[in-house]
């Protein structure tokens, strides 16, 4: 991992450039803290809160990189056959943004996106989310009793909200083939959608706490949100279609 400049920075008083939001995270299905508090150990301590401090400006100031391997490929048996496809993506980082720098951050939190598609048709489609954004403060009840107060979560409730979010897809003519989704964020709802199968768990990555959320839609699906992936597979007339999706760790900066 790259190696960062020390700096000071003032911030709020809080160890962050801004103040968290207050969530009630008590009517989720699925949250916890970054260390560990969750709905099925709501139990907080000092300790724990003081250590979900910690984590959550370990995300917020150093978080550089993911390795979240995503691939969907197209293969096809026709006569004449079709040319195979796939596209992938896996290692992602925040070089590129202005903020990856931790000192500058106190303008704002970093982030990096990859997609990728196959040629020539386009068919097989990978994309990866990596976002070094905000914490919240989680409480187990209402956010105006700070009893209630169980620590520092990444923020969550939807997709777009995740930490990392990888997924891959392959369409025909706008009607889908195969998907597959991983996702680690801080509190979700189980999806109500009827397309595809879901699986939620409780997960450790590099030593932080999350919700995983694994989907997946197609002939043939497995999710494992416990291991963090995803996988689908079909067989259309003489094509064959598959996604597989994973995160395995997160990279931090050191010092």
């Amino acid at each position: 991992m790259p190696t960062a400049t020390p700096f000071n920075a003032l911030g709020k008083g809080n160890g962050f450039p801004y103040c968290h939001s207050k969530v009630d995270v008590s009517n989720y299905d699925y949250w916890t803290t970054l260390s560990g508090v969750n709905k099925n150990s709501p139990e907080a301590s000092d300790s724990l809160i003081a250590e979900s401090l910690e984590l959550g400006m370990k995300i917020y100031w150093n978080l550089f990189s993911c390795v979240a391997p995503t691939n969907v490929t197209f293969s096809s048996t026709a006569d004449p056959p079709l040319p195979s496809e796939s596209s992938s993506v896996s290692n992602l980082d925040v070089s590129s943004h202005s903020n990856s720098e931790p000192m500058d951050r106190i303008c704002g939190y970093a982030y990096a996106t990859d997609s990728q598609s196959s040629n020539p048709s386009g068919r097989t489609n990978c994309q990866l989310f990596l976002t070094a954004g905000t914490g919240v403060r989680m409480y187990d009840g209402v956010t105006t009793d700070e009893s209630n107060f169980v620590g520092i979560g990444y923020a969550g409730g939807e997709q777009r909200s995740a930490l990392v979010n990888t997924f891959g897809l392959i369409e025909e003519v706008l009607s889908l083939q195969t998907r597959s989704r991983v996702t680690i964020l801080g509190y979700a709802d189980e999806s109500t959608s009827t397309a595809g199968v879901f699986d939620y768990a409780y997960v450790t990555v590099s030593g932080l706490h999350f919700v995983c959320e694994a989907s997946a839609d197609g002939g043939s699906k497995s999710v494992n949100a416990t291991n963090l992936t995803a996988s689908a597979s079909s067989t259309v007339e003489d094509n064959n279609y598959s996604s597989n999706s994973a995160i395995t760790s997160l990279g931090f900066y050191t010092y």
